[in-house]
C-alpha cells in the first residue's frame, strides 16, 4: 500500500469515528482532495515536472502580487483581496499546496 493510499484510508477511518458535522464535511473534503491526487500520480507524473510546475506557479503569483500597485493606480479603492480574487491567485496558491502534497508522496 502506497503513502497516499494509506493516509486516505486513515482520514477514513477518522471520519467513520467523527461525531460533528463540521468535522466530518473537512475529513471528507480532505479525502476527496487526496483522491484527486492519487488520480494525478496514477498516471505517472515525474518528481521534476512537479517541481517545475510549483516554481512556475510561484513565479507567476509573485508577479501578480507585484503589480497590485500598478493595478491600483487605474481604480480607485480596490482592495488586495478583491484584486486577488480577480487576477486568480487562491486558484494559484491551491495549485502550488496541491503539487506540493503530491511531491510529498513521490518516492
Amino acid at each position: 500500500m502506497s503513502k497516499i493510499e494509506k493516509e486516505i484510508e486513515d482520514l477514513i477511518k477518522a471520519y467513520e469515528v467523527e461525531v460533528t458535522v463540521r468535522e466530518k464535511n473537512r475529513l471528507k473534503d480532505e479525502i476527496d482532495w487526496l483522491r484527486k491526487i492519487k488520480l494525478y500520480l496514477d498516471a505517472g507524473v515525474r518528481r521534476e515536472y512537479l517541481l517545475r510546475e510549483i516554481e512556475k506557479i510561484q513565479n507567476k503569483i509573485f508577479v501578480l502580487q507585484g503589480r497590485y500597485s500598478e493595478y491600483k493606480a487605474t481604480r480607485f479603492g480596490v482592495k488586495f483581496s478583491d484584486y486577488e480574487s480577480s487576477m486568480n491567485i487562491p486558484t494559484l496558491k491551491l495549485q502550488v499546496k496541491t503539487l506540493k502534497k503530491a511531491l510529498d508522496f513521490i518516492e
